[in-house]
């Protein structure tokens, strides 16, 4: 029997480290295509390169066939699906994000969640891996994605690997169009960390930008948000829990009463 066929892609850029430790991962199970963008493209959401010209270019250093997209996220796995792979694939997999995407106005706004739903579009399982990052690492990986201190290796390879095994499970479903798996882990598991369905968390408004140096300028700064009605139901309460939160967002309901 032939292996499942992943297309893999992020949101982080081709070179982070949670990336490959993924691909590492899912080449167990998997046949995989790598197409990921060339540099960060965090907060970027669905956007597309309308404007610009995309530029591909083959990577040989990940150990399976792979291309950095000169884009954003979404724009790598509509070229791929369009014009980089042979056949069809049975998933097309996001991740794993340096940071979690959970709660609302991440989901809306993340890059890996857009490369993922760009998936479910094309009629695909799709799947987001997320991982929340002890706040001690955060601004280093922030900084330079492209390794991981020691002490925190094994934890992103644990995760890993039980993403990979979610995976093949999804894969062992029916598809169905517009839905799209979101899984968030926290940033330690063991073979005892229960997985939860959740629900996205909803959230205050809050604002993600400081006034800059000059008159009339702001500049981006990162903010989560204080959530409405906390419980263990939804995705951001779950995860800080300690546990893994398995959300299923179905685009095939926007716009339908009931």
């Amino acid at each position: 029997m032939s292996r499942p066929f992943a297309l893999v892609s992020n949101d982080d850029g081709i070179s982070s480290f949670y990336l490959r430790a993924l691909i590492d991962e899912l080449k167990a199970h998997f046949d995989i295509v790598v197409a990921a963008p060339l540099n960060e493209q965090s907060w970027i959401g669905r956007a597309m390169s309308r404007r610009k010209p995309v530029q591909v270019e083959k990577v040989d250093s990940l150990g399976v066939p792979a291309w950095s997209v000169d884009g954003t996220p979404t724009d790598c796995v509509n070229i791929a699906l369009d014009h980089l792979l042979e056949r069809k694939p049975d998933i097309v997999i996001s991740g794993m994000n340096i940071g979690y995407n959970a709660g609302v106005p991440f989901i809306l706004c993340s890059g890996t969640l857009g490369a993922a739903i760009e998936g479910a579009m094309w009629g695909y399982r799709a799947l987001a891996v997320s991982a929340m990052v002890p706040p001690v690492y955060f601004q280093r990986l922030h900084e330079d994605n492209e390794s991981v201190p020691a002490e925190l290796e094994p934890q992103v390879r644990d995760i890993a690997r039980h993403a990979a095994a979610f995976a093949l499970n999804v894969v062992k479903e029916p598809v169905e169009r517009y839905l799209v798996h979101n899984l968030n882990y926290p940033s330690t598991i063991d073979a005892n960390t229960p997985v939860v369905e959740t629900l996205p968390a909803s959230v205050e408004p809050f604002g993600l930008y400081v006034k800059g140096e000059t008159d009339g300028e702001f500049r981006f700064r990162f903010a989560t948000g204080a959530t409405i009605a906390s419980d263990e139901t939804n995705d951001r309460d779950c995860v800080a829990s300690g546990r893994i939160s398995h959300g299923l967002l179905d685009f095939s309901r926007i716009g339908r009463k009931g």
